[in-house]
């Protein structure tokens, strides 16, 4: 099966990750290259430092370069800022002459229709992702094409972005040295990577938990009904046992990844209550229930977050009138999803099924992938092959003028916007 190379570029708060891969339409996936590095200059998903950005993907994307003997210039970026936005919106058009079929043309026209909706200067569309399709009365049509009707109506979800947020990661990225094929949200990345079909044609919920943003995406019937990122994450938790137990953030840090246990029992008849030995400033042990109590009451704040996001889209008074919506339970991913116990605790607060989504069926140099830390990573990948390129053409309109001042630049002559 014939195979295309893609690479990714999964910016974070707390890590970049680079991904060069050899995808086919089935969505096989073989790992040549990676590159995994600290981020800097990001926060929340969103640049805070443009310098410092571009160096942590520059120096992530060499390192792909290095593991793969491959040269990388273009990418995908997988993004996950917090002041994105969404909602559902739907186009209509006549079906044309031809025996009134559904030709491809007819779908490309209620796609552009889609697409011109009204925004303000300030935000430009990420994504406009059919959801269905209706032929006349006939309602929940995946593909129309060869179907006979008189009109067609498609449902879209569209995930717009304020234009700066936009133009200063691809800022970062040019200034890398790559260009951008398009920008992916990292929440809907990480759906392609871990939820099954079945999982999605019966209402699923993903929470894609990272280091500086939750990102949630809901799924009914195999529609996509619900897209929101939130501006916290496991950052939060290690600022929280740093500030509670008095210790630097590093060895907070540390101590979030190895002791954390949210699911562990108090032992009535244990002797001693368990602990951990330290050496800072005066500081000789950490007992695990503080640690613990600490971390659930910033997961248990994580967890209203999103069920409030959950409970807004069902439109429903009632806290638990999700429930009964989404049967196939809550996906938990990203890297703060291997807190040990976490999906007891996610469990009990949501009432929803709980499992742990990390990538599979990943082949070649792909051993360190198969953690939920990297869904979004993986998901990028998969997310190659999705036509988001029309409603981003100012992704690549702006290597376009990169190129030109550059250009400008190396021959002396430098109009007043390319001096600044």
């Amino acid at each position: 099966m014939k195979q295309k190379m893609v690479a990714a570029v999964d910016v974070g708060t707390s890590k970049v990750c680079s991904l060069l891969a050899n995808v086919d339409a089935e969505g096989s996936i073989q790992i040549v290259g990676i590159g995994i590095v600290p981020s800097q200059g990001i926060h929340k998903g969103l640049v805070a430092d443009i310098d410092q950005a571009s160096e942590s993907i520059r120096q992530s994307v060499r390192k792909a370069e290095q593991t793969s003997g491959e040269s990388i210039t273009s990418v995908y970026l997988g993004i996950s800022a917090s002041n994105i936005s969404s909602q559902c919106s739907r186009a209509t058009v006549s079906v044309g002459r031809n025996a009134r079929t559904v030709q491809q043309g007819d779908v490309q026209r209620a796609l552009k229709v889609a697409r011109e909706i009204d925004l303000s200067d300030e935000r430009r569309l990420l994504h406009v992702i059919p959801t269905q399709y209706t032929l006349d009365t006939q309602i929940g049509v995946q593909d129309p094409k060869g179907m006979h009707a008189f009109r067609m109506d498609l449902d879209t979800h569209i995930v717009t972005i304020p234009q700066s947020s936009a133009e200063n990661i691809t800022k970062c990225a040019h200034k890398a040295g790559i260009s951008i094929e398009g920008l992916v949200l990292q929440c809907l990345a990480s759906a392609q990577a871990v939820l099954h079909p079945d999982e999605t044609d019966a209402g699923v919920v993903l929470a894609d938990i990272g280091a500086g943003t939750t990102g949630i995406s809901a799924y009914k019937n195999g529609n996509l009904l619900l897209t929101a990122v939130l501006p916290v994450g496991g950052h939060q938790i290690t600022r929280d046992l740093s500030v509670g137990l008095g210790i630097p953030v590093e060895l907070a840090e540390q101590l979030k990844k190895e002791h954390c246990n949210l699911a562990e029992k108090e032992d009535p008849d244990a002797k001693e209550e368990p602990s951990v030995q330290i050496n800072f400033d005066g500081v000789g042990r950490i007992y695990k229930k503080d640690i613990n109590d600490i971390i659930r009451a910033r997961m248990d704040e994580i967890m209203k977050l999103i069920i409030s996001q959950l409970v807004q889209q069902m439109q429903s008074q009632s806290y638990l009138s999700y429930v009964s919506e989404f049967p196939a339970g809550l996906v938990l991913t990203g890297g703060t999803a291997n807190l040990g116990g976490l999906r007891f605790i996610a469990q009990d607060i949501s009432g929803l099924p709980t499992r742990i989504g990390a990538p599979t069926g990943l082949s070649g140099i792909a051993d360190r992938l198969h953690d939920a830390a990297y869904s979004s990573s993986v998901g990028i990948l998969l997310c190659s092959g999705k036509s988001w390129r029309h409603e981003q053409s100012w992704a690549r309109e702006g290597r376009l003028r990169d190129k030109v001042v550059e250009r400008v630049k190396s021959v002396g002559q430098f109009a007043p916007w390319a001096k600044r």
